[in-house]
């Protein structure tokens, strides 16, 4: 079966899309492709943690190698804004964490009235 490639879409009524195009056809819709270097460096990430992205199924790539034992990866551009867009997150400032030093265990436990053996006692009592 011979298939033509197009690089141009099909429009239908309106300017749409058209949705159906012929079995023999296959039409592509996108600007640029990338290697896995150039989105590494696009990314500022290691080649290395690209693959990972593609092999866990979080970034998609293209085969376009001669089958898995010479795989030869291609991220398409409307691929890597949809992995970008997947993984975007707000600007949210981190929750304050409360800091245990000496001094606040020690502050504390004046506020509580306690005393270790207090605490202890407590504990003990509570075991049984």
């Amino acid at each position: 079966m011979n298939s033509v490639f197009r690089d141009v879409a099909l429009e239908g009524d309106e300017g749409e899309v058209a949705s159906q195009v012929a079995c023999d056809e296959v039409v592509l819709h996108f600007e640029r492709v990338y290697t896995v270097a150039e989105v590494a460096k696009k990314l500022s990430l290691s080649s290395d943690q690209v693959m990972k992205h593609i092999n866990d199924h979080n970034l998609i790539a293209v085969n376009v190698g001669r089958g898995s034992e010479r795989r030869i990866l291609r991220i398409l551009d409307e691929d890597l804004e949809g992995f970008v867009r997947r993984r975007r997150t707000g600007a949210v400032p981190p929750e304050p964490r409360a800091v245990r030093t000496k001094a606040s265990v020690r502050n504390a436990m004046a506020f509580t009235g306690e005393t270790f053996a207090e605490r202890r006692a407590a504990r003990l009592a509570g075991r049984k």
